[in-house]
């Protein structure tokens, strides 16, 4: 806060910053923005839903060529470990996603995908659960109550 780090600050948890606040007060926050999964069980089994950091990506055909009902494969072993490569954001579509990434496919070419708000805004179809090679479904546990995988 005002360029000073805070102590106490815990991922997943709320920080209470009580002070009189002054105009010009400002405060800097940084996410982890990791990929992570949620992999699918039943119905889902063989797909994950993917997030970057805290954001629901999902597929939307207004910014790939895909069928979104034969996506190929995300390869999760490619995927880069600080997240997916940004991509190009098409200025003729209205409404604009407020994120695009790229993400790797197993056939070798790759996936656009945006965030999950932005996703079917043209009244359009969309897919968040990506058809995925591998990922093992996570178990509940205190540790881990979002069931989070790393991929």
């Amino acid at each position: 806060m005002n360029g000073e780090e805070q102590n106490g600050v815990q991922a997943g948890r709320y920080l209470v910053l009580e002070r009189a606040w002054k105009a010009g007060d400002k405060i800097d926050l940084a996410f982890d923005m990791a990929p992570r999964l949620w992999v699918g069980e039943r119905e889902a089994a063989g797909k994950v839903s993917l997030y970057h950091g805290p954001l629901l990506l999902a597929y939307d055909p207004r910014f790939d060529s895909h069928d979104p009902r034969r996506l190929p494969l995300v390869d999760l072993e490619s995927l880069p470990k600080n997240g997916p490569a940004a991509g190009e954001k098409p200025a003729s579509l209205r409404p604009e996603p407020l994120v695009l990434l790229r993400v790797p496919a197993t056939d070798g070419k790759s996936i656009v995908l945006c965030d999950f708000a932005s996703a079917g805004a043209a009244g359009n179809p969309y897919v968040s659960w990506l058809p995925a090679k591998g990922a093992k479904p996570v178990p509940f546990s205190r540790d881990n109550p979002l069931r989070v995988a790393r991929p």
